[in-house]
């Protein structure tokens, strides 16, 4: 058939897993909603929102590729979002992710 299998015979430490996942994943082409996300950030687009999720126990900055609305609070973002740790923001744009 079409394209390629992985088979890892050993179960990696952490830091291996995440750099052989992100190998195989860029391999494939796939990537995230947004690019170079900071640690504990989790992004996820559900139609027109995005979601950012804080699961740190550090405040972060998540530079965003334009200006949105957080749906939670009412507020505009400018290029940037801070989120304080365990935060959550849902975000409405007219940026095309």
């Amino acid at each position: 058939g079409q394209g390629v299998a992985w088979y890892v015979a050993t179960m990696p430490e952490p830091d291996a897993l995440g750099e052989l996942t992100a190998r195989a994943l860029a391999d494939a082409g796939v990537r995230g909603v947004l690019p170079d996300l900071p640690p504990g950030i989790e992004a996820v687009r559900r139609g027109d929102v995005l979601f950012l999720l804080n699961h740190g126990s550090e405040a972060a900055r998540v530079p965003l590729p334009g200006p949105a609305t957080d749906l939670l609070t009412g507020s505009a973002t400018g290029d940037q979002v801070t989120l304080a740790p365990q935060a959550v923001a849902a975000l409405t744009s007219e940026i095309q992710l």
